[in-house]
């Protein structure tokens, strides 16, 4: 049926999704104005790539060959990009965005927003200061985009000029200021791309694990599919794959389950559909290399290359959908959202597991305190025992037999009142030898020394022995009586001196001995007052670590909140954006199909693009309700 208006149904057709063009060139000037400058075409045409993943996985070279480079201008361009930077580290110092330049001169937005234009010689400079300024620990400076010489490029693929990708440094840096900023700038651009490509090496795909990705924003990559790619580097280099290639002749989609299938091993659990996003791509110098053959092998993989290539650069323009880009915007309140709850996910159990650490820290600190209390009190009796038992050994050695009053008084008494005859010299030996024998017994028991026989006493056993030689009892003379007295009193001392000398010596042997185990224990006592010490110092240094990182977690999570909600209150911004321009077109849709002089075919026209506006807007709001279920 022909319209009889002005307005034919190719004409409303073509203004079909203008309400979200609108949208998203608004949502451009709020979050991306740089991807505006020098745009050769509709910018709404552009398709903005992210790259994302682990360092030195051909990031670089995949996008090269996205764009188009030409495989004779590869090396040529590598180095450049690398700023003189070696081969084997990681060429990109900070994030680029890479797009094909209106000339042969190189382009840079932060130098007059893209104006002023440069030789390979300044290019090459300019990209070496960046690098020095990453590893120097600068941390505040913006994304560049790159506009790359157009004699680079191979201009028969025209279509892969409106590719505008971003090449970010690779992930687990060894340098903690690269590693900062890729997370930093990951958290700012991915949320924003039309199109992410997680990129590793297809014989090392633990990059995937979201452990690994180490981004809370990729954790659920698998249900954005219109957005995430998954392309594998190194694809055709590697020797399995390689063997099953030249084997089996794999095709794309062989390859692809059979990556899946690899991926699968990590417990991902990703279903079959999931291969569709899988691209083994190879690139960079391991594929020139390939390339430069002519056998059988290099001819598959030329097919194989180019067929994935395809499938690829398809999907990315496919993204270029105006409807595809708002939902994305739609849904990332919903996604931040998400992000804000893992994000306090992370922090409340971090922060749980801290409490739980001091609690344990305090409870430890106490009883190990108790323990150096209970060991200094033992220490204290320790030291006092030592003293008592070496006042004791001095007052042992002090005692002697020589010294002994009632020895000397029954010396005298036996002198003066005794009769000088023989029989009186011997009994006052033998009363030597009693109370010598007596004393003995006494100081054994009182210095609890083990008891034994009486010791000899064989200076007065000697005298004894010669008085017993005698004939006669009485004396004859008192000259001789006074030497045997004198005898007697001189073996009395001798004896007194060894009985001495040998209480001396087992008195020696007890303490020593007993002093020896009581040092011992103070040794140990000692030494486990030092560990005790350095448990607690430990303990307290512990404790002390723990305490700030509580406060810096705190901080942390509330910087991140902040930035979260900054981010989200943004977001809510572009939904509403949404909102308002679909609104906006309702009201002209309405507007128009209420006009009296317009056909019924015109009307009727108006009618069927308000039942196409809410369709789209359906299709627009259906990621946030996937999002919502997933959560």
């Amino acid at each position: 049926m022909k319209l009889t208006s002005e307005k034919s149904w190719a004409d409303l057709s073509q203004e079909r999704y203008l309400w979200a063009e609108e949208s998203f060139v608004a949502f451009l000037e709020k979050f991306d104005a740089q991807r505006l400058i020098q745009a050769t075409d509709n910018a709404c045409k552009q398709v903005s790539v992210i790259l994302y993943g682990p360092a030195q996985v051909g990031k670089t070279s995949l996008i090269l060959t996205l764009l188009g480079i030409r495989d004779d201008c590869f090396t040529e361009l590598n180095t450049l990009l690398r700023g003189e930077q070696d081969l084997g580290t990681m060429s990109t110092a900070r994030t680029y965005r890479y797009r094909m330049s209106k000339d042969d001169f190189w382009y840079f937005s932060h130098r007059e927003n893209g104006t002023s234009r440069f030789s390979d010689k300044e290019s090459k400079v300019i990209f070496a200061g960046f690098r020095q300024d990453v590893e120097l620990g600068v941390r505040e400076f913006q994304s560049v985009d790159v506009f790359l010489p157009r004699r680079f490029f191979d201009l028969q693929q025209q279509c892969n000029a409106q590719l505008l990708i971003r090449d970010l440094p690779g992930t687990h840096s060894t340098n903690a200021n690269e590693q900062y900023y890729v997370n930093m700038l990951a958290s700012r651009y991915l949320a924003s791309a039309d199109v992410v490509l997680l990129t590793g090496k297809a014989d090392a795909l633990t990059f995937l694990k979201p452990e690994e990705l180490d981004n809370a924003m990729l954790n659920d990559w698998h249900w954005q599919r219109h957005r995430y790619k998954i392309v594998l580097t190194r694809a055709y280099s590697d020797a399995t794959l390689k063997r099953l290639i030249k084997q089996k002749r794999f095709d794309k989609k062989a390859m692809r389950t059979f990556l899946l299938d690899q991926i699968n091993t990590m417990e991902l659990g990703l279903p079959e559909s999931i291969s569709e996003l899988i691209y083994p791509v190879e690139c960079g110098h391991t594929w020139l290399a390939i390339n430069a053959e002519n056998d059988e092998f290099t001819r598959q993989c030329r097919d194989l290359r180019r067929d994935v290539l395809q499938d690829l650069l398809d999907s990315l323009h496919q993204a270029s959908n105006p409807l595809s880009r708002l939902r994305t915007g739609y849904a990332l309140p919903n996604i931040i959202e998400q992000q804000m709850s893992v994000e306090k996910g992370y922090y409340e159990t971090e922060k749980t597991l801290l409490l739980k650490q001091l609690l344990r820290l305090q409870e430890y600190l106490e009883m190990y305190e108790k323990r150096v209390s209970s060991n200094s009190d033992k220490y204290q009796k320790l030291k006092l025992k030592q003293q008592a038992l070496l006042q004791k050994r001095d007052d042992a050695l002090s005692e002697n037999f020589d010294n002994d009053s009632n020895l000397f008084q029954t010396i005298s008494q036996l002198a003066v009142y005794l009769s000088p005859t023989l029989d009186s010299l011997k009994t006052q030996i033998h009363r030597y030898r009693e109370t010598f024998t007596k004393r003995w017994n006494d100081l054994l028991e009182a210095y609890q020394l083990p008891l034994e026989r009486g010791p000899k006493m064989a200076n007065l056993d000697r005298v004894l022995t010669r008085l017993n030689g005698y004939w006669f009892e009485t004396y004859f003379r008192e000259k001789t009586r006074r030497e045997d007295q004198d005898e007697i009193n001189e073996a009395c001392f001798k004896d007194a001196n060894c009985l001495t000398a040998l209480f001396h010596e087992r008195i020696k042997v007890k303490f020593d001995t007993e002093e020896c185990a009581l040092n011992k224990n103070i040794v140990k006592n000692e030494r486990t007052a030092h560990r005790l010490e350095r448990i607690v110092a430990q303990l307290l240094k512990k404790k002390e670590h723990t305490q700030p990182r509580l406060v810096q977690i705190k901080q942390e999570f509330d910087e991140s909140l902040t930035r979260y909600s900054q981010r989200h209150h943004e977001s809510k911004k572009f939904l509403n954006a949404i909102l308002s321009a679909k609104n906006t077109r309702a009201r002209e849709i309405e507007v128009n199909a209420k006009k009296p002089d317009i056909s019924r075919s015109e009307r009727l026209g108006w009618l069927l693009m308000y039942k196409a506006l809410n369709n789209d807007f359906d299709y627009v709001k259906s990621l946030d309700e996937e999002s919502s279920k997933i959560e």
